[in-house]
């Protein structure tokens, strides 16, 4: 079991290694926002009871999609695995399988991404200014929480 994790997270590390997304994924985070940080800050928001049955609709339909899309993730995952931990490793074989990886992890980015447009659609342009503001806020709070030193108990 502890060899199928390790192998796993090479897996997973190549990959991450292979498609660097750290880029893309900020330049999306600017322009759309995650369902938790609208349902956090709902009431500076001022939703309407419309645009938040919607969102609730919105987010409970994708999240069981992709919590089904995760379990056939992993499973696929634990494949490869298994096919690369052997010998004579065929090449094509374990190809055809990273795509089917692959696939699935496109599937569920293109959830995610489908969840925040239509988010943000929902969204009047007033309510999706002051999100970006409040995303700001966080930001320089986090920044500030982070660069702080810890204090040094003083001795008395």
């Amino acid at each position: 079991m502890k060899k199928l994790f390790i192998t796993t997270l090479i897996i997973l590390g190549f990959a991450v290694w292979v498609f660097p997304q750290a880029s893309a994924d900020q330049s999306l985070r600017r322009y759309l926002v995650s369902p938790d940080f609208v349902r956090r800050n709902q009431q500076e928001l001022q939703l309407t009871k419309d645009q938040r049955d919607f969102i609730v609709q919105e987010i409970n339909q994708t999240q069981s999609e992709y919590t089904s899309a995760r379990w056939k993730l992993q499973d696929e995952i634990v494949k490869l695995s298994d096919m690369i931990k052997g010998q004579g490793i065929d090449e094509s074989v374990i190809l055809e399988q990273l795509d089917t990886v692959l696939d699935l992890e496109k599937e569920i980015k293109r959830k995610q991404l489908i969840l925040a447009v239509r988010i943000k659609n929902t969204l009047t342009e007033e309510q999706v200014d002051k999100l970006r503001t409040l995303r700001l806020k966080e930001a320089r709070r986090a920044r500030l929480n982070n660069s702080r030193p810890n204090p040094v108990p003083r001795k008395r």
